[in-house]
Order: structure tokens, then sequence, then C-alpha cells
């Protein structure tokens, strides 16, 4: 899916929607800023059945900035959801019940703001608990996270409590484990928050 056209709300895609899923969302080349509505996201894609995620934000050849404006939300969220464990059975074999399987890993989320002489991400949020770049993966319940990793030379500004620039998660269900986080950020107080996984 690629998105190229102005937009007044924000994007909000949930991939296995749509047949196949959309599991990478391109957005380039806009010449008005995205305002959603209060409590909606800017750029949202979001999957379930351990599908990998991934947001790019400009192309590094379109010329156009992209402006996200957005209040008690989050300015670009990516976000795979692993699927839940399978339920334990009865048995007529001397009645017992088989146990049910964990839940699948989450998939791995990618996100990257391009950034060059034409085109560059501007990320302003207002409210409490309004996140610049969310990018998540987290299992299905006794599942792992997975890979997350979050590339950004963004302009973020965030005001409110809580607001952090950016917020990169790997969660395991159930207590599960994460997996490994990564972050290349050309900016500073940018925080990352674990569920579990390591940072690279």
């Amino acid at each position: 899916m690629t998105c190229t056209t102005d937009q007044s709300s924000g994007i909000k895609v949930t991939g296995t929607d749509y047949t196949p899923p959309v599991t990478t969302l391109y957005v380039h080349g806009f010449t008005g800023p995205i305002n959603p509505s209060v409590g909606d996201p800017g750029i949202s894609l979001t999957n379930g059945s351990s599908l990998n995620t991934t947001i790019n934000s400009g192309n590094g050849f379109t010329p156009g900035n992209i402006l996200i404006n957005v209040t008690d939300r989050f300015g670009i969220r990516a976000q795979s959801q692993g699927s839940a464990g399978r339920d334990g059975e009865n048995t007529t074999e001397s009645h017992r019940s088989t146990s049910g399987g964990a839940g699948s890993i989450g998939g791995n989320v990618t996100v990257n703001t391009i950034e060059n002489a034409n085109s560059s991400t501007i990320i302003t949020t207002a409210g409490s608990n309004a996140i610049g770049i969310l990018a998540i993966s987290q299992g299905g319940s006794g599942g792992a996270g997975n890979e997350v990793s979050v590339t950004s030379c963004s302009n973020i500004n965030t005001q409110g409590n809580n607001s952090h620039g950016i917020l990169a998660q790997s969660i395991g269900g159930g207590g599960s484990g994460g997996f490994t986080v990564s972050g290349a950020v050309a900016i500073v107080d940018a925080a990352v928050g674990l569920g579990g996984g390591t940072i690279r």
C-alpha cells in the first residue's frame, strides 16, 4: 500500500483486513499536514498472525515533507501481535485433558523515517501519553516478542507526561521473553522501552 495524496485525517491500517495482508506501508510526498482528530493516530499499521510490519515515511526521492500533528495518540505506530495459544481439549481416555498450546511470536517490526534535502518527517504531539514513534512486537499468550528496529532522523516534538519521542518494545505474551530491540536515532533523549528485549 502506498499513500501519496493529501491527508486531512490520520492513516490507520489493519493489515490483516486485506487479502493479501498489508505488511509494508509507504508514506511520502504529502503537500499538507496530517491532522487527525483527538485520540486518533497520525500513521498506524497494525498486524496480527505474527506478520512482519514495516512503515517507511519519506522515500528520499520525492520532494515534500510529512507533517504529523496529533493529540493524545501516536505520531507513527507500527505493531505486530502474535496469535493466541491453542485451547486445551478434553479427551475420553482416562478422563484426561490435553494442555493448550503456546501463542506464536510477534512479527518483526520496522520503522524508517527517511530524510534528505528534498523531504523530512516532522512529528508534533500534544497531551499526556502522546508518543512520537511507537514500535511494538508482542507475542501471543506464552509467545515471545520479536525484533524491533527504529531508524529516525525526524524532528520529534512531544509535550505532556509520559510522552516519549520514540518508544520501541519487544514484549512477551503472558510472561515470555522479548527479542532484540534496535534503534538508530539522530536525536537525544529518545526513550526505548523494553519488555524482555535487549538494546542493540
